[in-house]
């Protein structure tokens, strides 16, 4: 039976190993988050956190990242909620905030609407 191998942390080579890898740990989380606090303040970051911070965390440079922050749309919280607006809009048989009505959507309204569809019976 073969006994695994466990270092011998006790030697001076060993402690100065040990903390090398420690300084190289700091450094890299300094490095890290010198890169974050870089790409969030970015002006094309501005309106698209969200998108900024997933883009953080991949291996993309930070001229990568401007580039595609600058491509993005900005306000997609804003674009969501028309789209939620215009869904519940269409349900109720109105029209859509930005739209006019077809006129084959006056029709199917009027005829929903003669038969009693969209009207409160009290």
């Amino acid at each position: 039976m073969q006994r695994p191998f466990v270092p011998n942390t006790s030697t001076p080579y060993a402690a100065a190993g040990e903390a090398n890898i420690q300084k190289a740990v700091r450094e890299a989380l300094a490095a890290d988050r010198k890169r974050h606090t870089e790409i969030l303040s970015l002006p094309e970051a501005k309106g698209r956190k969200v998108l900024a911070e997933q883009l953080f965390l991949s291996e993309r440079s930070v001229d990568e990242i401007r580039a595609a922050l600058a491509a993005a749309p900005t306000d997609a919280r804003a674009k969501s909620d028309t789209i939620a607006k215009r869904a519940v809009a269409n349900h109720r048989g109105e029209t859509p905030p930005g739209q006019k009505p077809s006129a084959t959507t006056k029709r199917v309204v009027a005829g929903l609407r003669a038969r009693g569809f969209g009207q409160s019976n009290p």
